[in-house]
């Protein structure tokens, strides 16, 4: 590696992010095939409401780090897909409460098998070991920038 240089094919933000690209596709088509019109942001506001049902949707935009715009577009959808439904946070009327509907808890244990299916799948070019190290320093990589971007603030 040529330290003098910035070369984009070695920079590590290039090629996550190349990668990141990568697996959205890969995934948005893949669920395209069991659910036409379900999309990985929803996909993702499903998977932290099985997690934790009834969560405040600045909760979810916090947890899957979206802005409150873009929630709001998630949610419209999975509430018109019938997925979840608001409701006012009976402690504070400016929060709306999202909950699941019997229908979204009924399409998880699919759903979830479908995933692991795909994230098998896609990540079969590592053993078991190679992927738990690998999972292992993205986290690390990102709660030292989280800590550095708390630092700066």
């Amino acid at each position: 590696m040529d330290k003098s240089r910035f070369i984009l094919n070695e920079s590590l933000g290039f090629l996550l992010a190349r990668v990141h690209w990568a697996l959205k596709t890969r995934f948005t088509r893949n669920l395209r095939e069991l659910l036409p019109g379900m999309t990985p942001e929803q996909f993702a506001v499903l998977c932290r409401l099985w997690e934790r049902d009834g969560l405040a949707q600045c909760e979810i935009a916090e947890c899957i780090h979206k802005d409150m715009g873009n929630i709001t577009r998630i949610v419209d959808a999975l509430e018109e897909k019938g997925y979840v439904r608001r409701a006012f946070d009976p402690k504070d009327r400016r929060r709306r409460i999202v909950s699941l509907t019997e229908w979204a808890r009924d399409v998880e244990k699919d759903l979830s098998r479908h995933a692991v299916h795909c994230r098998n799948k896609v990540f079969s070019c590592f053993d078991e070991a190679e992927y738990a190290t690998f999972a292992e320093l993205l986290n690390r990589l990102y709660d030292h920038l989280e800590k550095e971007n708390e630092e700066c603030s």
